[in-house]
């Protein structure tokens, strides 16, 4: 049952919302008030294309919603699985559609975004079209089907039917899914088959047979010896201890306390701080030559010292 239905800028309408009530509804007027509107919006629930000429003039979309009640919602929920969108919440199904100006069409059901198909698909079980080009429905196979069982009244029969039927394609479908995965390549066969060709052209005699029995045993111990000989480097590799790159970190076995104490001892001496600044130094050594240039400028330390650093 129709419980609900609002339209916005749909053709002349601006805004229109409408409630039903339970039983049978009637939308009287005269011509021009609008009946017509209410079946194209109906229409557009059910899935008819549109176009932007139905926005009304100066409006950015056009917009329709219903929603729609069911005692019994199991048939319209098994639709809605097939199409893989959420069911109805206590037989309430809740179709919108949208149509924008310059966006492209969006459609919801029971909040789910669906496509126009699905919705098409939807509108067969919940609205009828009776007009003077609405008889297409009774052309179709499906429909058809349904009238004869309604007439035939053969609605546990076919629920039966319809069970059966699931479960043979499902056997269907697993049978041809086996067999596709165990069937061969044909890449794989020709392999296969140049591998038995050769097989075939052997001439084995026990001499020869024996030979490669005696193979096919060294090449086992050599295998089986590989493999143990990389089991017991791996087993060396992680057992080994990575080398430390930190040059105050503590021995094996020492004293944290002490460690850190030789530690600050070793970042205050000059040595260290020397070593820390990574910039260039000239280092001016004071030998034989030092005691020379004294001798030469008449012992006069300064001068002496001022040609050493130069030098």
């Amino acid at each position: 049952m129709l419980q609900s239905l609002r339209i916005r800028n749909l053709a002349l309408l601006e805004e229109v919302a409408l409630d039903f009530e339970t039983g049978f509804t009637a939308v009287t007027g005269e011509t021009g008030a609008g009946k017509s509107i209410l079946l194209g919006a109906l229409s557009l629930l059910a899935g008819e294309r549109a176009d932007k000429t139905i926005i009304r003039q100066g409006a950015p979309a056009c917009e329709v919603e219903a929603a729609l009640f069911f005692e019994d919602s199991r048939a319209i929920d098994a639709v809605l699985a097939e199409l893989e969108l959420p069911g109805c919440e206590e037989g309430l199904l809740i179709l919108r559609r949208s149509v924008p100006r310059e966006k492209a069409p969006k459609i919801t059901i029971n909040g789910s975004l669906a496509t126009l198909a699905a919705l098409q698909r939807l509108g067969e079980h919940w609205v009828d079209f009776h007009g003077p080009s609405e008889p297409r429905r009774l052309l179709k196979e499906s429909c058809q089907l349904e009238l004869l069982d309604l007439f035939g009244r053969a609605g546990d029969a076919l629920a039966a039917y319809r069970k059966d039927y699931t479960r043979w394609k499902d056997v269907l479908a697993e049978r041809s899914r086996i067999a596709s995965e165990t069937k061969l390549s044909p890449d794989q066969i020709d392999f296969l088959q140049g591998q038995l060709s050769r097989l075939d052209s052997l001439t084995l005699t026990d001499d020869a047979i024996a030979a490669l029995e005696r193979d096919f045993a060294r090449m086992n111990r050599a295998a089986g010896t590989h493999r143990a000989h990389r089991h017991a480097f791996e087993r060396t590799r992680r057992r080994r201890r990575p080398p430390s790159h930190d040059c105050f970190a503590p021995p094996r076995g020492a004293s944290p306390r002490k460690h850190r104490s030789r530690e600050q001892a070793a970042r205050r001496s000059p040595r260290f701080r020397r070593g820390r600044d990574q910039r260039p130094r000239r280092r001016v050594f004071r030998s034989r030559s030092a005691t020379a240039v004294r001798s030469r400028t008449g012992g006069g330390t300064r001068h002496a010292d001022e040609h050493v650093a130069r030098v």
